[in-house]
C-alpha cells in the first residue's frame, strides 16, 4: 500500500512570509493562477501563472521549473531536481522564498475480507478448539487470623519530610521535573517551527526550546538558557510554559507565571531582549524579526567587499538596512 505523504510549503520570504500551505496531492502547482495549489498574489509579475510543479515520484518529490524567470534551489538555478527536507526554493530571481517539508502518514493496512477467495476452495477451516483445562477443585485453606496494624510512632519520632533536590546549576529547568497542569493530559499534535534558516516539522505532545542540544528545538542566543520554555498541546489548545527557572519567558511582552494558552498572533520572547516567535495557530511558529532598527551609519572595520556583494545580491533598488549589513558581514556574503 502506497503511504500518504503530507507536503508543507513554508513561506520564509516574500508577500506570504510566515504562512504555510499543506497538501496531500501527488502534483502540486505553484504560481499566480488561482487554480494553483500554492497561489501567489497577482501583483508578483515576475512569477508566471504556473511557475513550477512539485511532482511525487515514489516516496520522493521532484521540482520542475515551468516559469519564464526560472527557479533557484539553495541559491542555484534549476530546471528539474529532486527535493530534500528543508530545501529553500526561490521563485524567480530575487523572488519569494519557500521551504519544502514532507511527512509520511503511517496508516495501518488491513487484509481484504475475501483474501482466501483467490485460492481454490479457500483457506482450510481452522482446527476445532479444545475446551480450556479446568483443574479439579481443591480444598481452600482458611484465611489467616486478623492482626491489627502497629500503632503510629510517638510524637517527635516522625521521619523528616522529603526535600526535593535542587536544580542542576546552569541547566534552567533541565534539573527540575515540573508536571503538567493538573487535570490536563498532553496529546500528540503537529508543530512547525521556523527560526532563521532552521525549519522543523514535528508531531508529538510537547516541544522544548533552549540552548542545550537535548531540546526538541535548539536556539543559540545569549538570552536563551539551556532549557528555556515548552509548548504542549492539550484539550484542543496549545499552551506555553516557562522552564527557565527565572521567569525569563514572555508572552506579548509580559512575563508568564503559569501555563498559558496561546492565541493566533501571540508573540513569545525568550529573555527580556532575546529572540521572538510569532504564533500563527495550529502549532505553527515563525521568527519575528525587529525591523525597526536605527538607521545609523555602521563603523565596521572591513574592506567593504561583504557590503558591496550583499548589495549586488539584493539588487540596485534595495537600500541596505543595519540588519542587512550585519547579516552580510556575519554570514560572509
Amino acid at each position: 500500500m502506497t503511504p500518504e505523504i503530507t507536503v508543507q510549503i513554508v513561506h520564509i520570504d516574500g508577500p506570504r512570509k510566515g504562512q504555510i500551505d499543506e497538501s496531500n496531492l501527488d502534483q502540486i502547482t505553484i504560481g499566480r493562477d488561482p487554480k494553483c495549489t500554492v497561489v501567489f498574489p497577482k501583483d508578483q509579475r515576475t512569477i508566471s501563472r504556473v511557475h513550477a510543479e512539485i511532482v511525487r515520484d515514489g516516496n520522493r518529490f521532484r521540482l520542475i521549473s515551468r516559469g519564464a524567470n526560472g527557479c533557484f534551489m539553495n541559491g542555484k538555478p534549476v530546471t528539474e531536481t529532486f527535493l530534500k527536507q528543508g530545501d529553500v526554493i526561490m521563485i524567480a530571481e530575487n523572488g519569494p522564498k519557500i521551504s519544502f517539508l514532507s511527512t509520511i502518514n503511517k496508516k495501518a493496512t488491513m487484509a481484504p475480507a475475501n483474501m482466501g477467495a483467490s485460492i481454490p476452495g479457500g483457506y482450510p477451516p481452522p482446527p476445532p478448539q479444545q475446551a480450556a483445562y479446568s483443574p479439579p477443585p481443591q480444598h481452600m485453606a482458611p484465611p489467616p487470623a486478623y492482626r491489627p496494624p502497629p500503632p503510629p510512632p510517638a510524637m517527635g519520632t516522625n521521619p523528616r519530610p522529603f526535600v526535593p533536590p535542587p536544580p542542576i546549576p546552569g541547566m534552567g529547568g533541565m534539573g527540575q521535573t515540573p508536571g503538567f497542569t493538573p487535570g490536563i493530559a498532553p496529546e500528540n499534535a503537529p508543530f512547525t517551527i521556523q527560526y532563521g534558516v532552521q525549519i522543523r516539522s514535528l508531531k508529538q505532545a510537547s516541544v522544548k526550546f533552549g540552548r542545550n542540544e537535548r531540546n526538541d528545538f535548539v536556539i543559540q542566543h545569549p538570552e536563551v538558557v539551556n532549557v528555556h520554555a515548552e509548548v504542549y498541546f492539550a484539550q484542543n489548545q496549545y499552551f506555553l510554559r516557562d522552564l527557565s527557572g527565572s521567569h525569563a519567558t514572555l508572552l506579548n511582552q509580559r512575563v508568564i507565571q503559569q501555563d498559558t494558552p496561546l492565541n493566533n498572533g501571540d508573540v513569545i520572547r525568550f529573555g527580556h531582549a532575546g529572540p521572538q516567535l510569532s504564533y500563527l495557530g495550529t502549532g505553527r511558529f515563525t521568527e519575528l524579526v525587529d525591523e525597526n532598527l536605527e538607521e545609523e551609519e555602521l563603523e565596521l572595520e572591513t574592506t567593504g567587499d561583504a557590503v558591496s556583494s550583499h548589495q549586488d545580491f539584493l539588487g540596485p533598488q534595495h537600500k541596505p538596512s543595519k540588519l542587512d549589513l550585519l547579516k552580510s558581514i556575519f554570514k560572509g556574503k
